[in-house]
């Protein structure tokens, strides 16, 4: 499996590639602030990346990866798109 993976900014990349297909942050999961009460005036309390719990029919086939695969993939993406408390958007 081929992963690149580079621009990380709050909830996406400039570049996202998995075995040299463009591909898309919402097919493993979603991106919320847990703590919005906790924010600065721009940005976010609790940034984090939640995988879902199994990946839909297309999204293996899609990337032509393995179930494990796809679990390293999300592991990978809570690595780089939880950002914790920030206030990037000002």
């Amino acid at each position: 499996m081929k992963i690149e993976m580079s621009g990380a900014y709050c909830t996406n990349f400039r570049v996202f590639r998995i075995n040299d297909i463009d591909a898309d942050v919402d097919d493993f999961g979603i991106s919320e602030d847990s703590e919005p009460w906790n924010a600065p005036e721009y940005g976010c309390g609790n940034r984090q990346f939640l995988p879902y719990e199994d990946p839909s029919e297309n999204v293996l086939e899609k990337y032509h990866i393995t179930y494990y695969e796809w679990i390293i993939i999300c592991e990978r993406l809570c690595d780089e798109l939880s950002c914790g408390r920030c206030a990037l958007c000002q």
